[in-house]
This record gives C-alpha cells, structure tokens and sequence, in this order.
C-alpha cells in the first residue's frame, strides 16, 4: 500500500486545495458512519431546536442525512452549485461563504425548527443557490449571470419549495439558507444597502 495514502498531511493539503471535495466527502463518510453505529450519532450530533447544548450542532447536522436519497437529493446539487460558487470566487471567500452558510442556515434552524432532530445538507444547497443568483444581481459579471441562469435552470424549482410547506421538510434550512447565501453575495459585492 502506498504510504502516501496514509499521510494526513497530504489529506489536509488536498482538502485546503479542493474543499467542495473534502466536503462531499465528510457528508459521505457521516452517513456512513452514522449507518455503522446504527443511527446513533445523529441523536447527539443532528440539530435540536432552541435547546442550547445542541447549539453548536449547526456545524455537525450538514453531515447526516436521514437515508440515501436525503443524502443523494443534496449532494448533486450541492456538487453543482458549489462548483459554480468555487468559480466565482477566491478560495478563502469560497471558504466564508461555506462557513456563512452552515450558520446562516444552521441557526435558522435552531432558532425556528420544529421540534425534531433536524438533518441534512439543505441550507447549503439552498444558501448556495441563493448567493448564485443574488450575486449575478449583485455584481453584473457575465460569469456570474452564466452560473445564476445555470443554477436556475438546473434547481430553479427550490423557489417553489420555500413556499410549499412539507412536514418532514425543513423550511427553517431552507428559508435561512437561501437569505443567508444572498447576504453573503451583498456582502462580497460590496453592494449597498437597498433604501
């Protein structure tokens, strides 16, 4: 076996220079992981409403998904989309408007939740979707309108779901992930505030 494979150096090198990967990859290897304890670890590390000690399972709740097809139907268009954003963007802003994502969406979510444990990489898929089309508006690049009219004609009916409420959908993730990804386009155009 190669030793190269083992290094954790070499790991941490690729996941600073590919992050969409390294995420896609942690989302993947949660589940699994949550499959081979039995779906124990979502009960500690998925997001519980407005209960303070699982405030900071915003940061962790991204990595479970309920089944395959949760976990499918947020990757493909978290892969999409996060690669447009990637091509918008210098590495460390790539970084922040992952971080401001899983926040934005996150606390949305521990604050106006249901009163469930609250899985899944939605609020990404949906902040993403949201600074695509929020930062074409913003910034009048034609890159940036090419991936915005990509990212709508792809996922375009993610509007439709911030409307239509599903019980076992989570509308805070959603809701919250996509102002979320249009406040990070405003901020990163320097746009400024409408009066």
């Amino acid at each position: 076996m190669n030793p190269e494979l083992l290094d954790p150096q070499r790991w941490l090198q690729y996941a600073a220079k590919y992050p969409l990967l390294a995420l896609l990859a942690l989302i993947w290897a949660g589940f699994i992981l949550d499959l081979l304890t039995f779906r124990k670890l979502r009960n500690f590390l998925g997001i519980r409403p407005r209960r303070f000690l699982y405030l900071p399972t915003i940061f962790t709740a991204p990595f479970f998904h309920v089944d395959g097809a949760h976990l499918l139907s947020n990757s493909i268009p978290l892969a999409i989309m996060g690669f447009l954003s990637a091509n918008l963007l210098p590495l460390p802003k790539y970084l922040l408007l992952l971080l401001i994502a899983a926040t934005g969406s996150g606390f949305g979510v521990w604050l106006f939740g249901r009163n469930a444990i609250m899985l899944g990489a939605s609020g990404l898929v949906f902040a993403l979707f949201g600074f695509l089309l929020a930062n074409a508006a913003f910034i009048h690049d034609q890159w940036a309108l090419f991936s915005a009219i990509a990212a709508f004609l792809l996922y375009g009916g993610l509007l439709l779901s911030l409307f239509k409420h599903q019980p076992q959908v989570s509308w805070a993730a959603h809701i919250w992930g996509f102002a979320s990804g249009i406040l990070a386009a405003w901020w990163f155009a320097g746009a400024p505030l409408p009066r």
